[in-house]
């Protein structure tokens, strides 16, 4: 579970589990160069998971959801910003566990201030 707050701009975030899958059933929802970049790689499956949080950080923090098709959306060089219609949104990847992949998008410029806390919810 990830939760994110801001008092100076909208976000969102995305966190995906990397499991086994078919990343072939995904395929349509990418960009040609994103899917060449994903069959290219050492590891198929989470550059698969990177691409897809990076995305769904996007469409949740534009609030446009799945109105906004996922292959229009190039990330495969975007340098941690991505151009949405006149709205341009920064990337910030968190890193909680090699066992996951988590992304965060929000307006504005890259920011170093983002403050990361792990909670154990078994020890609570």
């Amino acid at each position: 579970m990830v939760c994110a707050g801001s008092n100076q701009s909208k976000l969102g975030v995305d966190i995906e589990e990397i499991k086994s899958i078919n990343i072939l059933d995904f395929k349509e929802e990418f960009h040609t160069e994103e899917w060449a970049q994903i069959k290219d790689s050492g590891n198929n499956l989470t550059t698969f998971y990177e691409f897809w949080t990076m995305k769904e950080a996007i469409i949740k923090a534009d609030g446009k959801g799945l109105t906004i098709p996922l292959n229009d959306l190039n990330l495969s060089n975007n340098n941690n910003r991505v151009k949405i219609d006149q709205t341009v949104w920064s990337l910030h990847e968190i890193h909680l566990d090699e066992d996951y992949v988590c992304h965060m998008a929000y307006l504005g410029e890259p920011v170093d201030g983002i403050i990361r806390r792990l909670v154990n919810l078994e020890l609570l």
